[in-house]
């Protein structure tokens, strides 16, 4: 879907008619973006006409962008401007500025020439777009099974820090009251933790030691990129630690707050854009989510290559928005705008990690009963048949197929599973196993040998001859097959249980 070049109110009389003479997109450094156009019609809007009742021709350039970013440009800021964003971000509402100013009418005709920078400086204040930031249905059911499945939540964000703070109580990521650190005053030399009403919470100056762990236990923490931009590398190991909110950050600190996590624990990212791009890359596991798709159109006039050239070298990023852009960084990819899915591969990771160590721990188990059992044998003089081997190893391999399909629990466990098949549960049970089975087999095998005919000759080079010392083994080893599935198998919490896997 390509953006339109062309935009009518209505058709016939009195009708507003913009034609796009260039475009530069929106750019996560600087928190805005241009278009210049063409505007023909009788002036309703940015700066009426009086009197006359004449159409315009006229070219404008219509500036949107965070308030902060856009306040330095504006040739006169209202007065009670901050005062209105905070009153909105703190209901949750995301707050945009809209800001324009006419350019003399031969700019129009000359529009690839026009330096960024230019367009975007003294402009005259239009108005504020509110947006509700809309949060889906299942979003607070599903940080509420991450949290208490003791999964840590965070949130990293470009939005302005009172949003995130609403959105993030909204959505039960967070219980206590929010501060806010931000490096907004210059007077201060250092940063100082805020409430969302901007009152300095006892003057205390941010410190990396024990004094942040004490604030993080009582309030819920939220960092701007202002404030990671003025930290060291080992206050920013400190913040991600306690901290929820990470808000106004570029994607460069989006990236930096992931690789600080990584040192620390599993992270798994889940991102919609361009601007998660690198977050996602460093993540241990990253989940792109796609969603929409806008594709500005590239001018097709004889400058049209200069003008490319001209945006990468303002921007320095080719100014396209595809669908599915952040899943090139990611081994996810997840068809909806829902972080659901992470709770799926959580599931499914932990499935296959318990499937992982379940066969490890059978085929450890099933081999050393199958050694144990053809030495004895071999030293007795006696050998399996060949269709005793070829039904063993058949039921064997049944069995791993078959447990290899059992599907993920529904319901994501509060425990984690166990990573490593040396850990002291799995050899202390494995041993526990071994020496029953051990016992078994051993007493089954010397009571077969007392009974056996007692004109038996060793002959391990002849014709196999069943006889009830390798009969004995055999059905022994069968039994132990099976008892060793079922002891092993890892059903819940990770699981689904035995009974629900119909082909075992």
């Amino acid at each position: 879907m390509k953006a339109p070049d062309l935009i009518t109110s209505k058709t016939g009389k009195g009708g507003e008619l913009l034609h796009v003479l260039r475009r530069w997109p929106f750019v996560s450094e600087l928190r805005r973006m241009a278009v210049v156009v063409r505007h023909r019609g009788p002036g309703q809007g940015y700066q009426e006409t009086t009197g006359g009742g004449k159409d315009l021709d006229r070219v404008l350039a219509l500036v949107k962008g965070s308030c902060d970013a856009l306040k330095p440009r504006l040739v006169q800021v209202p007065p009670n401007l901050d005062d209105m964003q905070d009153q909105l971000t703190k209901f949750g509402f995301r707050v945009l500025c809209l800001a324009a100013k006419e350019l003399p009418s031969d700019k129009g005709m000359d529009a690839e020439l026009l330096e960024r920078d230019d367009v975007e400086s003294g402009l005259q204040f239009c108005g504020l777009l509110v947006l509700r930031n809309s949060v889906k249905p299942n979003t607070s059911n599903t940080i509420r099974q991450l949290r208490q499945s003791y999964h840590r939540v965070i949130m990293i964000t470009g939005d302005h820090p009172l949003t995130a703070c609403q959105v993030a109580k909204n959505v039960s990521m967070a219980e206590n009251r929010f501060l806010v650190l931000d490096d907004v005053d210059a007077s201060v030399e250092g940063l100082e933790w805020k409430y969302w009403d901007h009152q300095v919470h006892d003057k205390i100056a941010f410190t990396a030691g024990e004094e942040l762990r004490k604030l993080a236990r009582s309030h819920t923490l939220c960092v701007t990129g202002a404030a990671l931009a003025k930290m060291k590398k080992e206050e920013v190991a400190a913040v991600v630690e306690v901290t929820t909110v990470f808000a106004r950050v570029s994607p460069q600190q989006k990236e930096q707050v992931v690789v600080a996590l990584n040192t620390k624990s599993h992270t798994v990212m889940v991102g919609d854009g361009t601007n998660d791009v690198g977050a996602l890359k460093h993540a241990h596991v990253g989940i792109s989510l796609m969603t929409t798709s806008i594709i500005p159109r590239i001018p097709t006039r004889p400058h049209a290559q200069k003008s490319v050239n001209e945006m990468l070298a303002d921007n320095g990023q080719v100014p396209l928005v595809r669908l599915g852009d952040a899943s090139i960084a990611s081994p996810f990819t997840y068809k909806g705008d829902s972080i659901k899915c992470s709770i799926q591969v959580l599931r499914s990771g932990r499935a296959t990690l318990c499937s992982v160590l379940m066969m490890y721990k059978i085929m450890g188990l099933n081999s050393i009963l199958s050694a144990f059992a053809m030495s004895a044998l071999t030293l007795d003089g006696v050998k399996l048949g060949d269709g005793q081997t070829a039904m063993e190893s058949l039921f064997t391999s049944m069995c791993f197929f078959l447990v290899s399909r059992s599907a993920p629990a529904k319901q994501l466990a509060r425990q984690q599973p166990i990573s490593s098949v040396f850990a002291w549960p799995v050899m202390a049970t494995l041993g526990v196993q071994l020496m029953i089975h051990m016992a078994i087999l051993f007493s089954g095998w010397q009571m077969a040998n007392r009974w056996r005919a007692k004109d038996f000759k060793r002959d391990l080079e002849g014709e196999f001859a069943p006889n009830l010392t390798n009969t004995v083994v055999f059905e022994l080893m069968a039994a132990m097959h099976a008892a060793s599935f079922l002891a092993n198998y890892d059903g819940h919490p990770f699981m689904q249980p035995l009974s629900a896997n119909r082909p075992l």
